[in-house]
């Protein structure tokens, strides 16, 4: 009996012993994860420290110039293919969805371009006036004819769907437009294709040279999306960028893709 109860000491302690060896090789491997998550945290963002120093020297200010990135705002990546895209199609007319920073990027990059015009919509006229109110602490829009709507959310019959999307009536639409900048408006449980109606909206009057940008297409809702409109127009393609929250760029099938 004495045996047996020593027999069963010890093969408890062997579990316990190879237990214990296995959560210290978890421990060990949790540890290595969290190095890797930390060191490739830091690259992440000395990059994104890179990109805004590189955005503030295109745009000729100092990086204080710039107002907060990253987070609910833009990305500095992200702010830099707005800038290359800007200096390869040259245009004149800019649309965005969704206010912000790129905003005042837009509008520091159209200075002293001849009958600039930018057209920024905001669903949310707090946020429409906090853009206004950055703006105007740095000199903007200047030369530029700019309207900031804040245009409120109103259902729109696109694409067989009902869609809130932003009030259009009366708005102040370019005959033509060179850059569709779509970073809004916010999407939701409610409200999963709100970003869906800019392009099938605008579409006809997009110019020949035109780009459409959607940002956060790194998410499934935007990749929703972007998928519905090349299926709908399928004399689009889009061209994918890794930036930090995902970059879609789209074009005409007749429009070559710049050599990056």
């Amino acid at each position: 009996m004495f045996n047996r109860q020593d027999d069963n000491g010890d093969a408890i302690a062997q579990s316990l012993a190879r237990i214990e060896e296995r959560l210290d090789k978890l421990e060990e491997r949790l540890n290595q994860v969290a190095q890797v998550d930390v060191a490739w945290g830091l690259v992440h963002a000395t990059q994104q420290l890179e990109n805004r120093e590189n955005l503030a020297a295109k745009l000729g200010v100092a990086p204080g110039w710039l107002p907060p990135t990253r987070g609910w705002a833009a990305s500095p990546d992200f702010l830099m293919v707005l800038v290359r895209l800007v200096a390869e199609i040259k245009p004149t007319s800019i649309v965005e969805c969704g206010s912000g920073v790129t905003s005042i990027v837009f509008s520091r990059l159209l200075q002293g371009v001849e009958g600039a015009t930018l057209l920024t919509l905001d669903h949310d006229e707090k946020f429409a006036q906090q853009t206004a109110a950055l703006l105007a602490e740095r000199g903007l829009p200047g030369s530029v004819t700019m309207n900031l709507a804040a245009a409120g959310m109103a259902p729109v019959a696109v694409g067989g769907d009902t869609i809130p999307w932003y009030q259009t009536e009366g708005m102040p639409w370019p005959d033509q437009i060179d850059l569709l900048c779509v970073d809004g408006p916010i999407m939701n449980s409610e409200n999963r294709l709100a970003r869906y109606p800019a392009f099938p909206l605008l579409h006809d009057r997009l110019s020949e040279k035109a780009v459409v940008v959607l940002d956060d297409a790194h998410r499934p809702g935007e990749q929703a999306i972007l998928q519905r409109w090349l299926t709908e127009f399928p004399d689009w393609r889009v061209e994918m960028l890794s930036t930090e929250k995902g970059t879609a760029v789209l074009r005409r099938r007749n429009s070559k893709f710049p050599d990056t």
